[in-house]
C-alpha cells in the first residue's frame, strides 16, 4: 500500500462502519503489484470494506481517469457515477455529500 493510502485506510473503515446499516458499500480496489502481499495486509486491517484487486491498473486507470491513489469514486446502485473524484474519507466534505446522497436516494421507494 503506499502512504496516502496508508492515511486514508483508517477513515474508510471508519466511514463504511459507521454507514454499513445503510443502503451503501465501501469497496477498496488495489493496484499493488504484489497481490499476495497486498491480500495479506487488507485482510488484517479492513474488517467492514470489500477487498478488490484490479487484474490490469493500466485499464482500470483508463476505464475511470485515476492519475494517482489513493483515488475515491462514488457510484450509486444503477452503477451510475455520481463523482469520478469523490473527496477523501478524511476530508468533512466527504460525510456531507455522502449524507446529501443517501438523504436523496430515501425520499425515493424502489420496487427492489
Amino acid at each position: 500500500w503506499c502512504g496516502y493510502c496508508r492515511m486514508q485506510s483508517p477513515a474508510f473503515e471508519k466511514q463504511a462502519d459507521k454507514y454499513k446499516d445503510k443502503n451503501i458499500q465501501f469497496v477498496a480496489l488495489s493496484v499493488d503489484s504484489d497481490r499476495r502481499k497486498w491480500f495479506a495486509e487488507a485482510k488484517q486491517k479492513s474488517q467492514t470494506t470489500l477487498q478488490l484487486h484490479a487484474k490490469n491498473k493500466d485499464q482500470l486507470g483508463k476505464d475511470y481517469q485515476i492519475r494517482s491513489v489513493p483515488h475515491f469514486i462514488f457510484i450509486n446502485p444503477e452503477g451510475k457515477i455520481i463523482s469520478a473524484n469523490y473527496s477523501r474519507p478524511s476530508d468533512e466534505s466527504f460525510e456531507t455529500i455522502l449524507r446529501h446522497e443517501l438523504q436523496i436516494k430515501d425520499r425515493f421507494h424502489t420496487p427492489f
